[in-house]
């Protein structure tokens, strides 16, 4: 005779928006995870323990992928002070030239030539934008920027 072992499982459904909200992603990734099965789906709603499993697995792997020994990170924080360095000399020079090339105007200079053309790119006009919600009573809506990443030698 063989004895079953009870289970008692402290799984549970939790939302979609608690998963989401939970792992740091949208809840269109929550629902395309539980598609691919990474995540359980539970009585309309997703295992909380697969939630709880997903996040300590993903978490294992970002510190795995992401720990790197103090000379690997000073050698890359040289690399990126030398590469911005280099990038602050030629927009430097980018400028001067600039000014140079803007003032003289299109043509063709000792086999260099010089042309202005139209660019497909657009961005908002938000001069318009402001003024159409602050003729509506709103102000502009702002967000926080990425954290500009700084390398200095101590």
């Amino acid at each position: 005779m063989t004895a079953i072992a009870e289970h008692t499982s402290t799984d549970h459904r939790i939302s979609v928006d608690t998963a989401a909200a939970e792992l740091g992603i949208k809840p269109a990734t929550v629902r395309r995870y539980v598609r691919a099965g990474k995540l359980a789906g539970l009585a309309g709603g997703v295992s909380a323990d697969s939630v709880e499993a997903y996040a300590a697995t993903r978490a294992a792997n970002i510190a795995r992928t992401r720990f790197a020994p103090a000379g690997v990170v000073a050698r890359a924080a040289a690399r990126y002070a030398a590469a911005a360095e280099l990038a602050r000399r030629a927009d430097r020079d980018k400028r001067a030239a600039r000014k140079t090339l803007d003032a003289a105007g299109a043509g063709v200079y000792d086999g260099w030539d010089v042309a202005y053309v139209p660019s497909a790119r657009q961005v908002p006009d938000m001069e318009a934008v402001a003024r159409l919600l602050a003729a509506h009573g709103h102000d502009v809506p702002m967000k926080a920027v990425a954290p500009i990443l700084r390398v200095a030698r101590g």
